[in-house]
């Protein structure tokens, strides 16, 4: 099941994007 795996690490990343983005601030400069 490696392809699980990789979905799992995927969305590991992109919750740590968000929650970068949201402690910068950036989420508003994107959304505009």
């Amino acid at each position: 099941m490696k392809g699980a795996e990789r979905e799992n690490d995927y969305m590991k990343i992109l919750d740590d994007l968000l929650t970068t983005l949201r402690s910068g601030g950036i989420v508003k400069d994107i959304r505009q």
